[in-house]
């Protein structure tokens, strides 16, 4: 028990760089995922039908006699 004041300053700077630790980690973290959202974020020529929403019409699915038999 002599050295209760070690036991409480380890404790006490553990806790100190585990925050500091943690908050580097998260801002790393969340730094290189706006990165790469940034570099591969999807690009929309087309307008979409509703505002609000990038859900366009698909293309080239017709349904007429040709494409009905050929997908039963």
């Amino acid at each position: 028990m002599k050295f209760k004041w070690v036991q409480i300053f380890v404790q006490t700077v553990q806790k100190i760089l585990l925050m500091i630790l943690l908050w580097i980690v998260y801002l790393f973290g969340l730094g290189l995922t706006s990165l790469f959202v940034r570099i591969f974020e999807r690009k929309s020529d087309e307008k979409s039908e509703s505002e609000g929403s990038f859900w366009t019409k698909a293309k080239g699915y017709g349904r007429d006699d040709h494409d009905v038999m050929r997908q039963s």
